[in-house]
């Protein structure tokens, strides 16, 4: 009886470590051929070239925007801040592309995902 509570336990405690994962969420910032990796809960100011020009994109408490761009119609910066993995804002016509990955797998579905 002892040796089958011991191994419960065991398991019970193995399943709980690998489900948990560290909730650690980087920013990965795509912009022509480069690929840059921020962590979120560091604040900064970047400054990302892209073929028309320079985008601005903030990281300020866990989030991240993009707040100035070269395009003509600045969907990019009206898009708002990103924060949940999955989430992503992109500057098309300057070919930058940021997206918040990894965290918890508890990620948030939407309903066109079905």
């Amino acid at each position: 009886f002892i040796i089958l509570l011991i191994s419960i336990l065991i398991t019970i405690g193995f399943t709980m470590l690998t489900m948990q994962g560290d909730g650690q969420s980087i920013l990965k910032i795509s912009a022509v051929d480069n690929e840059y990796i921020y962590q979120l809960d560091e604040d900064q100011e970047l400054e990302i070239e892209g073929p028309i020009g320079s985008t601005h994109v903030h990281i300020s408490g866990g989030e991240a925007y993009i707040s100035e761009s070269p395009c003509e119609n600045q969907l990019c910066v009206m898009m708002g801040s990103i924060s949940k993995p999955g989430q992503w804002a992109a500057c098309m016509p300057n070919r930058v592309f940021i997206s918040i990955e990894g965290g918890s797998d508890d990620q948030e579905i939407d309903v066109l995902s079905y």
